[in-house]
């Protein structure tokens, strides 16, 4: 029983130092630097399709859904160019 607990308390502690180590390593190679580009962030925005869900609250689900079909089957952009 004491040996056991003592190599989970050992793996946890490995654990804890590989998973920081992980963390430092993630923010310093793939956050640190990034930058958005808001001209492509805001055509995405506009171009989703699904936001014409959050209509659904103002003009009804059904009405949303309608509008949402009709612009993708007649292939209407749905924003501003990308």
């Amino acid at each position: 029983m004491n040996v056991s607990k003592t190599i989970n308390i050992h793996n946890m502690i490995q654990s804890c130092i590989l998973l920081s180590g992980g963390r430092t390593n993630f923010q310093s190679i793939l956050v640190e630097g990034i930058k958005p580009v808001r001209k492509h962030i805001v055509c995405y925005v506009q171009r989703f399709l699904m936001l014409a869900t959050a209509l659904g609250p103002v003009i009804g689900p059904d009405k949303a859904s309608e509008i949402a079909n009709h612009v993708l089957n007649h292939g209407l952009p749905c924003g501003g160019p990308l």
